[in-house]
């Protein structure tokens, strides 16, 4: 008998709760703060549905646009490679690629050669002088 009473007190609880609740639902309904949040809410759909709008107008020019530079990359390339030898003369990249290497005493292709073949010689010496002291 004690869990229905106590039941019954939680249900009238509620109730009164509720009624409270709608009771103030009611009155802010018709004031000044409903109203403004209300626009708040719709523009913050209308200006999400204009982005979307938008963004998909722009995404198709930027996908046009890519398609178009991916078509014409290679002859684009073509013409930068000419204008730079056209002013700045042929293999100049590679050339200053090179002396910026020799500037800075950065070792080169041929270097490491030598130095490999150096290393190889010492091994082999070193593997000499193991053999004749076993």
């Amino acid at each position: 008998m004690d869990a229905n009473k106590e039941e019954k007190k939680v249900e009238k609880k509620v109730e009164k709760v509720e009624e409270k609740v709608e009771k103030v639902g009611e009155e802010i309904e018709g004031s000044e703060l409903h109203d403004a949040v209300r626009r708040l809410v719709l523009a913050g759909i209308g200006a999400v549905s204009i982005f979307h709008e938008e963004l998909g107008k722009h995404i198709d020019k930027f996908v046009e646009r890519g398609e178009s530079v991916e078509k014409n990359r290679d002859a684009m390339m073509q013409k930068m490679r000419e204008r730079r030898e056209k002013y700045l003369g042929k293999g100049f990249g590679s050339r200053r690629f090179t002396e910026a290497l020799e500037q800075h005493q950065a070792p080169i292709k041929v270097d490491i050669s030598n130095l490999n073949k150096k290393v190889s010689s010492l091994e082999k010496k070193v593997d000499e002088l193991t053999k004749s002291k076993a």
